[in-house]
């Protein structure tokens, strides 16, 4: 099992990342910052979303993935 990573208001599915890399990305800081009450209520309404990074987070985001402290085997 893994995640899609996409635009909130985009159904195009883009990059898949496993589960075990994108908890590793979680463990190294890709979703610390600070994220709207709307897209906080956004993701708490959709079961299927997992995670939210707003436009300000994105860049860390790709960092912690690419830095290469993430595990995974994907």
């Amino acid at each position: 099992m893994g995640y899609y990573i996409t635009k909130l208001e985009d159904t195009k599915l883009n990059e898949y990342i496993g589960t075990q890399t994108m908890y590793s990305c979680a463990d190294n800081g890709a979703f610390d910052g600070n994220v709207s009450k709307e897209l906080e209520d956004y993701a708490e309404e959709n079961e299927n979303v997992m995670a939210v990074v707003d436009k300000s987070g994105v860049d860390n985001f790709l960092m912690v993935l690419t830095q290469g402290k993430c595990k995974g085997r994907e």
